[in-house]
């Protein structure tokens, strides 16, 4: 469970990046 939850992490933390990326 945690591993899952810590790659889970890692995916939005990653499509938030790149949302702020396309939105500049």
């Amino acid at each position: 469970r945690m591993s899952t939850a810590m790659a889970i992490f890692e995916n939005q933390s990653q499509a938030v990046e790149k949302g702020l990326v396309n939105e500049a």
